[in-house]
């Protein structure tokens, strides 16, 4: 019986993902939801202009954004690459112009030369378009139905287990969309930040040095100082002196991060120690891939609560048998 669960669980892998993925998105939109809701708008309603909001903002970084930041790291490579030129000396591990440029080129001739069919490829594209929008339809009928995700669990899970799987489950629900909401206005605050204040210097490829800041944010501590020494780095290919005046810009931005940002917005959201976050990214992409870095840190504040719980379950324990 064991066998054929784990072998079943096996082949319904993607599914499960896609499940997973669907109930963190639900989990992240929950308060939004739940907010709107108290202020007199149907809960079917304020689902459809939360997810309707989500598609326009994808739709403006997919057609606005996008090949602006495309184009500004093409340049940014080249600028690189002539960088390096100048440093001929100093024998770089990683030639990023090179290998970036190269990647590309074997993709390429790999699908000219036959070695990737163009059905594989077209298979691959319709396959994550189908679990894409599986995932999304998922999360909105988990978003728009009131409690619909603890009915679910009621349903398939024994009556000894659910309130405490219940239970957990909303605190985890709890925890991850607060920490959704506060990250994801300190990463857009902080890429504005960044972008502002690197076009106001006169730094080239400041949308990109933006957006990456604003990405690294989900990493505490460690996020800031790589998206800082990137931005130094491509500062340099224009001159030593801009170098400068944006490592002094990063280190004010980041006064400004740990000071201002972080205690005004992480105030109300439950904290995740940064290790753990750090820890929870490297094995989600090892695992998964890039899926797993969807899930690492809702996985994180679940296993936190899950330690939380069994070490109270086990203190009650103890005062039950001395008390008795």
């Amino acid at each position: 019986m064991a066998v054929a669960l784990v072998a079943g669980i096996y082949l319904a892998k993607e599914a499960i993902m896609v499940f997973i993925v669907s109930l963190i998105i639900a989990s992240a939109l929950e308060s939004t939801v739940s907010r709107l809701e108290k202020w007199r708008i149907h809960r079917i309603l304020g689902t459809i202009i939360v997810f309707l909001f989500l598609f326009a903002l994808l739709a403006f970084v997919v057609y606005m954004v996008v090949p602006l930041a495309v184009s500004e790291f093409s340049l940014l490579l080249t600028n690189l690459s002539g960088l390096t030129a100048q440093f001929a000396n100093f024998k770089l591990p990683l030639n990023l112009p090179e290998v970036a440029t190269n990647g590309l080129s074997n993709t390429i001739n790999a699908f000219i030369s036959g070695n990737v069919s163009f059905f594989d490829v077209f298979g691959r594209i319709i396959g994550g378009l189908i679990y894409a929008v599986s995932t999304i339809i998922i999360a909105f009928y988990l978003t728009a139905a009131r409690d619909g995700t603890e009915r679910f669990f009621r349903a398939v899970l024994p009556s000894d287990m659910e309130e405490r799987v219940v239970s957990l489950y909303k605190r985890t629900r709890e925890r991850i969309s607060r920490w959704a909401e506060a990250q994801l206005l300190l990463g857009l605050l902080m890429g504005l930040i960044v972008f502002i204040g690197l076009y106001l210097i006169g730094v080239k490829y400041s949308l990109l040095l933006g957006i990456v800041a604003g990405i690294l944010e989900i990493m505490p501590v460690i996020g800031p100082i790589f998206s800082g020494a990137f931005a130094v780095l491509a500062a340099l290919s224009t001159s030593l002196t801009m170098g400068v005046y944006t490592l002094i810009f990063f280190f004010a931005a980041e006064q400004v991060e740990s000071n201002v940002l972080v205690p005004l917005l992480m105030k109300r959201a439950v904290q995740i120690h940064p290790a753990l976050i750090v820890l929870s990214l490297l094995a989600g992409y090892e695992i998964f891939g890039y899926v797993g870095i969807i899930i690492a840190v809702p996985a994180a504040a679940f296993f936190g609560e899950l330690v939380a719980d069994q070490a109270k379950r086990k203190n009650s324990s103890k005062e039950a048998s001395l008390l008795s």
